[in-house]
């Protein structure tokens, strides 16, 4: 048996494997930023559906966003995601809500208390709703 041969043939299946692997880490790179912004989604619908019992229970959005489930929910999005999340209602009457995040794809994605939901790809502006977005 030769032993040089032997070597440089684990030494070119090295090779091999090692540019393989570093040709798959960006497309797995893109392939998890899509599921984190599948998940970002997810939660925010949660957020909406939420915002639908909030409505009926107490009439209005006053203090949603820093209080209650719809609060917990957007601080574990934050703590997780570690993206911007922004919560609006209309002061002082707090008869709607919105909220958008920015999805790591660049886009911004929003849900409303009127159960609208879209994706953009530049910031809102100062409205409360989606349609406006």
């Amino acid at each position: 048996m030769n032993y040089y041969k032997v070597q440089s043939t684990y030494f070119l299946i090295f090779i091999v494997i090692s540019v393989i692997a570093f040709a798959a880490v960006p497309a797995m790179k893109s392939t998890f930023s899509g599921a984190s912004d599948s998940f970002v989604k997810a939660r925010m619908n949660h957020i909406q559906g939420e915002m639908f019992f909030v409505n009926q229970g107490r009439g209005s959005f006053s203090a949603t966003c820093y209080d209650g489930v719809i609060a917990s929910i957007i601080e574990d999005l934050i703590q997780e995601y570690g993206k911007k999340v922004v919560c609006r209602t209309n002061k002082p009457y707090d008869s709607k809500m919105f909220i958008y995040v920015e999805l790591r794809s660049g886009e911004f994605y929003c849900v409303d208390s009127e159960g609208v939901t879209c994706a953009h790809i530049s910031e809102p502006g100062t409205q409360f709703q989606c349609k406006d977005f």
